[in-house]
């Protein structure tokens, strides 16, 4: 497991829960969990807490989903090389 295949999964498949990633990556909660603060700490990964929609309760105090973030467009120069 490696940071670019989070990357790679997460670009590809959309926001996932930290569930979701265990079962398809088959890893460690702790090494994805790192693999996450990694990215995180690069402002490539956003966490965001939602519901699932549905009325079964079991996700009722909203679950964390990470998505990967293309650019950081934040302090980002333009290509005149002003800020946006």
């Amino acid at each position: 497991m490696t940071p670019s295949a989070l990357r790679a999964y997460l670009r590809h498949s959309g926001p996932a829960s930290l569930s979701t990633l265990t079962a398809h990556f088959g890893a460690d909660v702790d090494l994805l969990q790192d693999l996450l603060a990694y990215w995180r700490k690069k402002g490539r990964i956003l966490e965001n807490v939602r519901n699932c929609g549905k009325t079964c309760a079991q996700c009722a105090q909203g679950a964390v989903f990470y998505q990967w973030r293309e650019q950081k467009t934040e302090g980002a120069l333009c290509e005149s090389g002003a800020m946006r």
